[in-house]
């Protein structure tokens, strides 16, 4: 169902039945893009991530337990860390996510994702039987300051264990970190398949935490992080998980803040049917599993026609949704455009699908996606609709100026994994400034 011909929406449903074409396919948009490669011979790299120290270079989760380092654009043969000796399969994604301390310039820390087989140590959340694994936060720290080349190695005597996690599921897990404009540290936190409308347990949520324990902020039962007393549910009586900022999904894999405004961005894959876009607000419900999307939740079926307010609520609805119609299956990455060097994109959000390796823009005051379109002239993404060797798009980050960083890869544990550049289609004869906000310490 093309968007242009259908001209508004049409809901296409058997009576009671789950729906067939709930949304209007993604027409291609008027913008192409070309991609230029920053580094390859990655191994299922998960998400990259700048130190906002005028080193300008990139960090790069690896699969497997390694974070990578790329300086000048070349990949350094020794990893920042190497947890490898945990890693215990792909389904784990046993390095999903980092974030960098706001000070890291100056204290060095960053935060990390890691899963583990189970370990006996007790777990500060999740079920204490079924256990299938663990997902575990750590903070580490730098040896030394850059340009010292020990900047390039963590000191993993000061590895410190914030969070740990059982999971009954090997999917699902604790998925993405980063600090917010307010200097605490977010994580998003999958359902663990165990659905998302239960705010008593910490899966299918966001979280929100303060790793420098401010004054006035209560102390974690595990006595290794504070949580802000602004925080949703701080003083909920046993209702909810105090260091819960919001709840209702599914599987959150990434989020980001817009550099513009402050605010939170979180992309949500989707069961059967429905990939969203959330504008996460403190406190508020995202529907998962009484909800797919904006419609109505079939458990194990589909969604159906009905669409918010639904029983149960209320509960916050996805900006954008786009469906499974057109091959598209997984969104992933996602960052509000503020770079400078495609001003045709700016204030969209950009994000990419895992399955289709298709990159889209989405309009956050109406919810439309449009095809962002990729020059063949450059590095091209070989998805599920370009044939053989399949990859697809794992995380869109950005870089220090609020460019795009695309982390792609084919599904195996070989070196294929590479970071690609957007760039203008078109070389623009000047040179455009960066805006202020570009470069905004947030």
């Amino acid at each position: 169902m093309s968007r242009t011909a259908a001209g508004a929406l049409l809901l296409v449903f058997l009576p009671g039945g789950p729906l067939t074409d709930p949304l209007p396919d993604i027409d291609p948009g008027p913008f192409t893009v070309r991609l230029d490669t920053i580094v390859s011979g990655l191994v299922f790299p998960t998400s990259a991530a700048v130190p906002l120290d005028g080193s300008d270079r990139i960090f790069v989760t690896e699969v497997t337990g390694l974070v990578r380092v790329v300086e000048d654009g070349a990949l350094l043969p020794t990893p920042f860390v190497d947890l490898t000796a945990d890693f215990h399969g792909t389904n784990g994604s046993a390095m999903s996510s980092l974030a960098f301390h706001p000070d890291f310039a100056s204290n060095r820390k960053l935060y990390v994702v890691h899963t583990e087989l189970e370990d006996p140590l007790t777990a500060d959340f999740g079920a204490t039987t079924g256990v299938a694994q663990q997902s575990v936060l750590y903070e580490l720290e730098a040896m030394g300051d850059h340009p010292d080349p020990a900047s390039n190695l963590a000191d993993l005597s000061a590895k410190r264990e914030l969070l740990r996690i059982n999971e009954q599921s090997t999917i699902h897990n604790l998925d993405a970190l980063a600090f917010g404009p307010d200097g605490y540290l977010y994580a998003t936190k999958g359902d663990d398949r165990r659905g998302g409308q239960n705010p008593k347990t910490i899966h299918g949520t966001v979280l929100r935490i303060d790793v420098d324990f401010r004054s006035g902020n209560p102390v974690g039962a595990n006595g290794q992080y504070a949580i802000p007393a602004d925080n949703p549910f701080v003083g909920a009586g046993g209702r909810a998980l105090e260091e819960i900022f919001a709840y209702g999904f599914r599987n959150p894999w990434r989020m980001t803040f817009d550099r513009a405004t402050g605010a939170l961005w979180v992309t949500d894959v989707g069961d059967l049917d429905i990939e969203e876009v959330n504008r996460v607000v403190a406190g508020g419900n995202f529907g998962w599993d009484a909800k797919e999307g904006s419609f109505a939740h079939i458990a194990g079926g589909g969604v159906r026609h009905e669409r918010s307010p639904l029983p149960g609520g209320p509960y916050v609805d996805p900006v954008g949704e786009y469906d499974h119609t057109q091959v598209d299956r997984s969104v992933t990455g996602g960052v509000l455009y503020r770079g400078w060097q495609h001003p045709e994109l700016g204030g969209s959000f950009v994000c990419g699908d895992w399955i289709s390796g298709r990159l889209f823009t989405m309009d956050p005051a109406t919810g439309v996606f449009l095809e962002l379109s990729v020059d063949p002239a450059g590095a091209t993404i070989n998805g599920h609709l370009s044939g053989s060797p399949v990859e697809g798009v794992v995380s869109i980050d950005q870089d220090a100026h609020g460019e795009p960083i695309l982390v792609v890869t084919q599904r195996d544990l070989t070196s294929t994994g590479r970071l690609l550049r957007m760039r203008p289609s078109r070389r623009r004869s000047n040179e455009l400034a960066p805006p202020e906000w570009a470069l905004r310490d947030f």
